[in-house]
């Protein structure tokens, strides 16, 4: 019988900890896919996604053997990638100029197999739409402050999350249910690491919030593939849109067809996903199995968090 860590080279490596319902999953997901892509040149890379114990959960086809080779092939591929932007500052956001010529700087270097940098970069923010101090208006991921009391917003976040992360880290947030032990990488981009102070037996005010590093890190290689664009005068993040109370939401689909990461571009963008009801022959048609969709809900002066996600198709 085969298991989720011995798979078979038709079929690849089923990945238990990262559940498709929840936003740090997917994007946990899509940002292990992002990262194979872009480091295994002797194999093309897909994924699906498939319901497994009530829940659903991807599958990565990539010649990987089991799960201690692919952990070992990412923390390869994660360190070998451009990690420069996160080092442009501490905060997010900042000075537009500095994006436009940090981003000018990236596309005159940047190739169609090379492009790492200036994904990364177009996933900040737009540096074109500034306030009258010139800062860029920057992602709907950025559910932190943009920059704390020692000045320190997603970017000094990201980057901590970066240095610090292990293969361990990662073998244990994509093989097994988390346990949410790890402290200072939560970025409030899993349901769960909202405390509110309703039906809480302590303070949470006093309390460290606490995440699972793994998974924070395959999601912050997912950014790229959200990228953030101009919207009239605001700007919109892909897979992102307002209700008609001018909250915003996160949406995005859950394919049961192998799907390499161009498909997975076009898929997060399709606008059809952002209606009430998504057209389920029309999803069926795209090889979409399930969309799901939480909200972004301000839960204090300065962080935001997703509530629990619903299905919706």
């Amino acid at each position: 019988m085969m298991t989720p860590d011995t798979p078979d080279q038709n079929n690849g490596l089923l990945l238990p900890g990262l559940d498709g319902t929840n936003p740090l999953g997917f994007l946990a997901a899509i940002g292990v896919l992002r990262t194979l892509d872009m480091s295994c040149v002797k194999h093309s890379v897909s994924m699906q996604w498939e319901q497994s114990n009530g829940t659903w959960m991807p599958r990565i086809n990539y010649g990987g053997s089991d799960m201690d080779t692919l952990a070992n092939d990412l923390i390869v591929g994660l360190k070998t990638g451009d990690s420069s932007p996160w080092r442009i500052d501490k905060k997010l956001p900042f000075e537009a100029d500095r994006l436009r010529n940090e981003l000018v700087d990236a596309i005159t270097k940047s190739s169609c197999l090379c492009r790492d940098r200036v994904d990364t970069l177009t996933s900040f923010g737009v540096e074109s739409i500034r306030d009258d101090k010139g800062i860029f208006q920057d992602t709907a991921l950025r559910m932190v402050r943009a920059g704390d009391s020692t000045g320190n917003g997603l970017l000094a976040y990201g980057n901590r999350i970066l240095d610090e992360t292990t293969k361990a880290d990662l073998h244990s947030a994509m093989a097994a249910s988390w346990t949410y032990e790890d402290e200072r990488c939560a970025l409030r981009w899993d349901p769960a690491e909202y405390h509110g102070y309703a039906m809480q037996w302590t303070n949470p005010s006093t309390e460290r919030t606490v995440s699972g590093r793994g998974g924070n890190r395959l999601a912050l290689a997912a950014m790229s593939l959200l990228p953030t664009i101009p919207h009239g005068a605001k700007v919109a993040t892909v897979a992102f849109c307002k209700t008609k109370d001018r909250n915003d939401y996160f949406t995005w689909p859950l394919w049961n067809v192998p799907c390499c990461v161009n498909v997975v571009r076009s898929l997060l963008t399709l606008p059809g996903l952002q209606g009430e009801q998504p057209s389920p022959r029309d999803l069926q048609a795209l090889g979409i199995g399930a969309v799901y969709r939480c909200d972004r809900i301000m839960t204090s002066t300065y962080y935001r968090n997703f509530t629990p996600a619903r299905r919706i198709a």
